[in-house]
């Protein structure tokens, strides 16, 4: 764990001192120095020093070792201990944020492996109605969170919108269902997403800079199930000669392949 956080400080940061390690791990100085000098000891190719009182420097080959080297990790470590908002501006807007007492009821269903009353409103049944689901993993694409969920009434799994739960409350009976039986949910598919074909070279170069790490395209390995909010989030067409530039940017490369999984997923 302690050196998962100082590979994340050296990525994300570019350096690592003493100070920094004592304030975010709570530990004293001396221990500081010493875990400091064991990462460096084990991990020569990933940290230096240029002079014994500078702080560690990250070398101009690391890589993630420990750590998942994502923002979302170096965002969760830091914000423990020290408030980023004077030099990060988060500008998203969550227009679905849940309720706490829906969200803690599903959550709870999850963990339990049990049921859960809910009174649910949809587009079919805006007035909304009673089901009785199965939970067993709570989703966030893109702006909605999402229980996945055995249905009893239509039996099968589906997706329900959190934000659409007027209530919820716990069933003890337990699932009749198990996350091991939802095949869409296990399914992972390759997604291949690359520059949008209409794009120029000059515009196709920044998008490859931007997206692919300079390469050509990315492959992203999806949940069936998740697949189409995935696609509709990242804004990829996955019918180039209508979904268009300036709008579109990005192509799902194998959409073909695809065709059957990018249809309208199962909704509750």
């Amino acid at each position: 764990m302690r050196f998962r956080a100082i590979e994340t400080l050296l990525l994300w940061e570019g350096e690592v001192d003493n100070s920094r390690l004592r304030s975010l791990l709570g530990v004293q100085n001396v221990q500081a120095s010493r875990i400091l000098a064991e990462y460096a000891a084990h991990n020569a190719h990933q940290i230096y020093r240029p002079s014994p009182r500078a702080p560690y420097q990250a070398s101009a080959t690391i890589k993630p070792s420990f750590s998942s080297g994502t923002i979302e990790e170096y965002l969760a470590l830091v914000q423990k201990t020290e408030d980023l908002d004077q030099i990060i501006e988060d500008a998203r807007i969550d227009l679905t944020a849940p309720m706490p007492s829906i969200f803690s009821a599903v959550l709870q269903a999850c963990r339990r492996s049990c049921g859960l009353n809910i009174q649910y409103r949809s587009m079919t049944t805006p007035q909304g109605r009673n089901r009785l689901i199965y939970p067993h993993t709570i989703v966030r694409a893109g702006r909605r969170w999402h229980a996945r969920a055995w249905c009893t009434e239509r039996k099968d799994f589906r997706d329900f919108v959190i934000g659409r739960m007027q209530t919820a409350s716990i069933d003890t009976i337990k699932s009749e269902r198990t996350k091991g039986e939802d095949a869409a949910w296990n399914k992972k598919l390759p997604l291949i997403l690359a520059a949008h074909p209409d794009l120029d070279a000059d515009r196709t170069s920044i998008i490859n800079d931007e997206y692919f790490s300079s390469t050509t395209s990315r492959q992203l390995l999806v949940r069936s199930c998740l697949l189409l909010y995935v696609v509709q989030d990242l804004k990829a067409a996955t019918n180039p000669a209508t979904e268009c530039p300036p709008e579109f940017q990005l192509v799902v490369a194998n959409a073909k392949d695809l065709q059957l999984y990018l249809l309208q997923q199962p909704a509750g």
